[in-house]
């Protein structure tokens, strides 16, 4: 399935992996502080910066954070945009502007685009806000919907936040609220937290009290409110229309639910939270099946549930499973193939392709285990070899 001659390092000089890669159907993209290498699959061999990417298309993964797994788009992982000007690649920030005599600090905003190609400037917007500059540790671009809006979270530490949406064609704030953090962006759906409170606790959260909001992306104007009273609450994206929250509960534990990013109302997954389970990572293959690992009390568990039906297809290990199979670790998931690992470390790990439909075995000795995947090939971020290993033709 995948070639063990041709490895493409993405180091310089080296087969090393920058820290964030990212790929689209055709393209790798390496970013580390040099900026963006383009690794361009339909040209093998070639690098550069000058395509941009089909950013709709992006899958990233951030090799420094140990199960990180692959990120839905938009990310923060690479907050890029297609704009009348063209694309940009976007990073927000917050600044203090001094005050002189009896004239207090302000606080300001600013959004920079560069250039996807060059790295130059493109523009910038500012604007100011209340709060206090700098330590918020979520500030920043979390990403950009379907309506051509940048959706960015400011604030300071231990202060209650702002999220802004900024018009990227007319490069204007067109939005803001106060008290909600943005999280997760779905379409023209924006998901965040919202305090209860009209505080902010951002040393674990545990003790704020607070609601999960559905914000129109375009205008700012509440959808849905979910989850009221809620402590530490988070939330990520699974699949389309599928958000995946987590709560805390008094006694210590925790609380998974699955809502519909469109209405905020429970879906409830099999295989996802429940009791004596707790879901680990969840990774949807681009069309319609959902792969998740979870830790249970019969041990590790990987299965699959239809995203459009809701059904549970299959399950392997875990509390449900009698089949006695072996139970592999979850790598990667791609148009109806599941890419899995057997085996504790490096040495002993060997790679397994399962049907993401069925969990039968596809593949026993696919030549590497992928953390991302494209028709051209996968990633491979650890182990001893990484790299992007070509797909066998």
């Amino acid at each position: 399935m995948f070639q063990q001659s041709g490895t493409l390092g993405l180091g310089i000089g080296n087969n090393s992996i920058p820290g964030i890669v990212c790929l689209d159907d055709d393209g790798i993209y390496a970013l580390d502080d040099r900026g963006v290498t383009l690794l361009d699959l339909t040209h093998p061999g070639a690098t550069g910066t000058g395509r941009a990417p089909k950013v709709a298309d992006l899958r990233c993964v951030n090799t420094s954070v140990e199960d990180e797994g692959e990120k839905p788009v938009p990310s923060t992982l690479l907050p890029a945009a297609d704009t009348p000007q063209g694309p940009v690649v976007l990073a927000a920030s917050n600044k203090t502007i001094e005050g002189a005599g009896t004239t207090p600090d302000a606080y300001q905003g600013v959004l920079r685009a560069v250039a996807w190609g060059t790295g130059a400037p493109a523009w910038q917007v500012t604007w100011p806000y209340k709060g206090e500059a700098g330590g918020y540790e979520r500030s920043g671009v979390v990403g950009v919907a379907e309506s051509a809006t940048a959706v960015v979270v400011l604030g300071g530490a231990e202060q209650v936040p702002t999220t802004f949406g900024i018009d990227l064609a007319s490069h204007k704030v067109v939005w803001q609220k106060y008290g909600f953090e943005a999280q997760v962006i779905d379409g023209s759906v924006v998901v965040g937290r919202s305090t209860d409170d009209g505080y902010w606790d951002d040393d674990g959260l545990e003790s704020m009290d607070s609601t999960l909001l559905g914000l129109d992306a375009a205008t700012g104007r509440q959808r849905w409110s979910a989850l009221a009273g809620s402590t530490a609450l988070h939330s990520r994206l699974l699949a389309p229309d599928r958000i995946w929250t987590t709560t805390s509960d008094p006694d210590g534990s925790t609380t998974e639910t699955v809502l519909s990013t469109d209405e905020g109302r429970d879906v409830g997954l099999p295989g996802i939270g429940g009791e004596n389970r707790t879901t680990l990572s969840c990774l949807y293959d681009g069309r319609s099946v959902l792969v998740c690992s979870a830790s249970t009390l019969k041990g590790y568990e990987l299965s699959a549930i239809d995203t459009r039906t809701g059904k549970r297809l299959w399950v392997l290990g875990g509390p449900d499973d009698t089949s006695g199979r072996k139970v592999p670790g979850l790598a990667a998931a791609w148009h109806g193939a599941v890419y899995c690992s057997l085996g504790a470390d490096d040495e002993t790990r060997e790679g397994i392709v399962l049907d993401a439909r069925t969990g039968e075995g596809l593949e026993t000795t696919p030549g590497a285990v992928p953390r991302l995947v494209n028709a051209y090939g996968g990633l491979v971020a650890e182990g001893a070899q990484p790299g992007f290993y070509p797909a066998a033709r």
